[in-house]
């Protein structure tokens, strides 16, 4: 998503071997930004298909009365992504359809867009609950440090929240992230 991003503000380019090759992203480079562009639609259903794989542990994994602390963390790590994605979603076409629960029947697989606020109440829960449940970056083993930790949540929160204006709100979640010592400037 990060390039279809940078494509219009022309911190990447589409380069090839002429100006009319690969059209599609030349047109996002133009600002000529339409529905039947298939490099969009891609981006725009592979974003949904993690979604939909979120919503398959929260909802299978959430459901079991005995859940570990290993799964709990699983589903914070869902909540996570699927916020992280639904962030991706919301700076790039503002509010979209937001899917919190798998469709099971076919009229509801066309739900209509929610509101910006509404998507981004959404990121916010999602967070909260993850930031809840997960380990600290130094919880990690070595081999597990690629996982979603409480600071990342945190950072994610706070990147929310500056999107939205919310600067204090956004001040006091990326404060607790800086206070936790897990991070260092690079």
């Amino acid at each position: 998503t990060e390039f279809f991003k940078n494509l219009p503000a022309d911190d990447v380019n589409c380069a090839g071997p002429n100006g009319a090759d690969q059209p599609e992203y030349q047109y996002l480079d133009k600002f000529n930004i339409t529905s039947d562009n298939s490099k969009l639609a891609s981006v725009w259903t592979n974003l949904y298909s993690v979604i939909n794989s979120c919503n398959t542990i929260i909802v299978n994994v959430g459901a079991n009365p005995d859940a570990t602390a290993g799964m709990k963390a699983m589903i914070g790590e869902a909540k996570a992504l699927r916020a992280f994605i639904y962030l991706d979603l919301v700076t790039m076409f503002g509010g979209v359809p937001l899917m919190t629960v798998n469709p099971t029947q076919a009229s509801e697989f066309s739900k209509p867009r929610a509101s910006k606020e509404e998507v981004y109440a959404q990121i916010e829960a999602d967070l909260k609950d993850a930031i809840a449940v997960l380990p600290v970056k130094g919880a990690y083993a070595p081999a597990d440090k690629f996982r979603f930790s409480k600071g990342t949540a945190e950072t994610l929160l706070g990147k929310a929240y500056l999107y939205q204006g919310k600067y204090a709100e956004a001040a006091t979640v990326l404060s607790s992230c800086i206070a936790s010592n897990e991070y260092s400037l690079e």
